[in-house]
């Protein structure tokens, strides 16, 4: 990931590596129950000139379940396809433990 600043990745990445991610994995239905939010780590909605290695990328379900990503969680040299994987793999896990999507392996 190469954005320094939470705006700087929802207009630039969050297009290209997370909506991907969310189209194969959430049905459009599903979608209407997770609230995607770009977050600190107290769980508030950060401004967008914020840096982003002080953000989390927070799914929350509507039962109040939720995971983050961390951005910088794969270390200064993650590129975007493994950022990509790590958000896949955690969603994944995300999804298989909520109410919509219990014991699902999807993907």
């Amino acid at each position: 990931m190469r954005s320094q600043t939470v705006g700087a990745f929802l207009a630039d990445e969050y297009p290209r590596l997370v909506e991907p991610v969310i189209a194969e994995l959430l049905a459009a239905d599903e979608l209407d129950v997770v609230d995607i939010a770009v977050v600190d780590w107290n769980g508030r909605t950060l401004a967008a000139d914020a840096p982003i290695t002080e953000a989390l990328l927070r799914f929350r379900d509507a039962d109040g379940s939720s995971m983050a990503v961390v951005f910088d969680g794969g270390g200064p040299g993650e590129s975007d396809a493994e950022f990509a994987g790590r958000l896949r793999s955690d969603l994944q896990d995300f999804i298989a433990e909520s109410t919509f999507g219990w014991g699902q392996l999807r993907g």
